[in-house]
């Protein structure tokens, strides 16, 4: 098993991402794994590689699909998709700035400076709450101009906001199953994938060079010019496939 999360946490993740790249990035990634199949194997569950090889075959044959196919297309463009990415890169731009601040002697929350994951929409929506309070009562602490920061922050909870958590699970009950099954299948090619590339990293966490060829880079190869055209920020352009990602 790829993964123990629900369904639902799993197609609303896969809804987020390119099924075109996904598809990519897979071959990519199972390839590299290839090369290291019988020491990452030790790292992995039984027979891991091979279920995501079968994720990854069912996301490309379903692309096949027309009304997959256009569901993909539409999902792509939902403005969720835009704030949940541009939340994750809000979050990065803070914890950095509140970090210059720590070091220069300014005391800061623990909250601002160590930012955990959040994969849901509900989880990100929390810690985006707690994080913009937190920003404005210590923005006189830090170095730079915050205001902007700050709005933006504010701008992106509502974002998320407007799509409600409940709304987000009645729309994947309202899909056809096809469609459904595609969701979760996506959310499992990208676990499976993140999963190999953690497993990649420590095997080769004393080779730099070979742990930086578990990445997501063909994924993610157009996600700082979509966050900074639709969500106002700025990312660092994605290196290829053989650097880090």
């Amino acid at each position: 098993m790829i993964t123990n999360l629900p369904p639902e946490e799993l197609m609303s993740m896969g809804e987020r991402y390119r099924a075109d790249y996904l598809v990519e990035q897979g071959g990519y990634s199972l390839g590299i794994a290839a090369k290291d199949s019988k020491t990452l194997a030790v790292l992995l569950p039984v027979n891991f590689l091979a279920e995501v090889r079968a994720a990854l075959d069912s996301v490309s044959s379903a692309m096949k699909d027309k009304t997959v196919a256009a569901a993909d297309s539409k999902s792509a463009t939902v403005s969720q998709n835009a704030a949940f990415a541009g939340a994750k890169l809000w979050r990065t731009k803070v914890m950095h700035r509140c970090r210059r601040a720590a070091s220069m002697g300014k005391p800061m929350p623990d909250e601002l400076v160590h930012v955990n994951k959040a994969k849901t929409v509900p989880a990100v929506i929390s810690q985006m709450d707690k994080m913009t309070k937190l920003l404005e009562t210590n923005k006189a602490d830090l170095a730079a101009d915050t205001a902007a920061l700050l709005k933006q922050g504010l701008e992106l909870t509502a974002a998320l906001k407007a799509a409600d958590a409940g709304q987000e699970v009645k729309k994947f009950k309202d899909l056809p199953d096809a469609v459904r099954a595609f969701y979760q299948n996506k959310g499992l090619l990208y676990i499976g994938l993140k999963v190999i590339n953690d497993a990649g990293r420590e095997l080769h966490a004393g080779e730099p060079e070979k742990a930086s060829q578990y990445n997501f880079s063909i994924l993610r190869r157009n996600h700082g010019k979509k966050a900074q055209g639709e969500a106002g920020g700025d990312l660092t352009p994605t290196p290829s496939p053989q650097g880090k990602g």
